[in-house]
């Protein structure tokens, strides 16, 4: 497939960033997520506001892609200790009506970075909504240090089942080398809880597929994408993470696939019980949504998204995966694959998926009572 717009390899943002990748791998762990910092936009060197509209605007054009993104970070990104650690300290995940309500309140949260022109101005919705998840996470930090960490894998549903998942991760991504793994990333005790690092690979979960696979989504023209990077950057920079460490503001393909292939497949190929039930719960809380009701297990979203990666496509043949799958798995996967392929294709299709997530985002504003949160 080609790609109509800008290129892809080029360094968007910041020339100098040979040395980010070390820097954020060594450093990032060990720094808050967020110190409480306040500052005014208008005053970062590297803020450009016509760049955030241009972003926007590439997110709307794509706004189907960018929601496939969003819930396979959901999904997949419990295999981050660091995250899963919050998650169940703050006990926002405890049953499947808790994790709906909190991800239609994200939901909320992001339609309002993704959809306000301007996130510059106090008093402007996208603004004060990102001020407000700012305030939330310091909440959730406290919380977390005065809750201490336990695991009851005994009550932990389907053990059999989950360990032959586990089995079939470390089989299949048996070809990724793990040793450039944080060793932070590797306990649900780290030595800073709710890091700069933990922030800056939620973000990068976000951003990452559409920037470095763009025609696995079914995106054939990205103009724009300089946009969306930059869009990205600043959001992160209005949550709380550093410009050393905010890996969107570092928008080199070469340093994101490091991120991806050292940091994001390594986590999920160290996958445990703990994180695997939490998957299933997030999986579960999503089920009410009609257009997501073609993935009924947790394995055949792990399967078709590591099958979807062109990163590790010629080593990964995914055969232990596959047979746990139920041809109706098989048959799903498959379509997302078709699926891909006619977008790419026939560009249109795609206002059609914009304009259902509309109506399905309006339905769960409706059921759960935000529906005059939003306009």
């Amino acid at each position: 497939m080609l790609l109509k717009g800008e290129q892809r390899s080029g360094r968007f943002l910041n020339p100098n960033s040979e040395d980010f990748y070390e820097n954020f791998i060594c450093k990032s762990p060990y720094v808050a997520g967020d110190s409480g910092e306040k500052f005014n936009l208008r005053n970062v060197e590297w803020v450009k506001p016509d760049l955030i509209r241009k972003g926007q605007e590439f997110i709307k054009r794509y706004l189907w892609a960018e929601v496939t993104v969003m819930i396979s970070s959901l999904l997949l990104g419990v295999s981050f200790k660091g995250v899963t650690t919050v998650l169940l300290r703050t006990d926002g995940y405890s049953t499947v009506e808790t994790a709906r309500r909190r991800r239609v309140e994200t939901a909320i949260h992001v339609r309002n970075w993704l959809t306000n022109s301007n996130l510059l101005e106090s008093g402007d919705k996208g603004f004060d909504d990102l001020q407000k998840v700012r305030k939330q996470h310091m909440v959730a930090l406290q919380i977390c240090e005065n809750t201490p960490f336990k695991i009851d894998e005994g009550v932990i549903e389907n053990k059999k089942q989950k360990l032959a998942i586990i089995s079939a991760l470390q089989k299949d991504l048996a070809f990724l080398d793990t040793s450039f793994f944080p060793p932070e990333a590797l306990t649900y005790t780290p030595t800073v809880l709710f890091s700069q690092f933990d922030m800056a690979m939620v973000l990068f979960g976000l951003y990452a597929p559409i920037f470095l696979y763009p025609e696995k989504l079914g995106l054939s023209d990205i103009n724009g994408m300089k946009g969306y990077m930059h869009f990205w950057a600043v959001i992160g920079k209005c949550l709380g993470i550093k410009d050393e460490f905010n890996v969107a503001l570092h928008a080199d393909r070469d340093i994101q696939i490091k991120l991806f292939q050292n940091v994001i497949l390594p986590s999920i190929k160290n996958m445990d019980l703990t994180m695997l039930a939490l998957g299933d719960l997030h999986l579960e809380s999503i089920s009410n949504v009609p257009s997501l009701k073609m993935f009924s297990s947790y394995e055949s979203i792990l399967y078709t998204s590591l099958k979807q990666m062109p990163l590790i496509q010629r080593q990964f043949r995914g055969e232990n995966l596959f047979a746990l799958l139920s041809w109706k798995e098989v048959a799903m996967s498959k379509v997302v694959v078709i699926m891909s392929h006619i977008l790419y294709y026939v560009p249109c299709l795609g206002q059609l998926l914009n304009w259902l997530i509309e109506r399905e985002h309006k339905y769960f504003l409706k059921e759960y009572g935000f529906d005059n949160k939003i306009k």
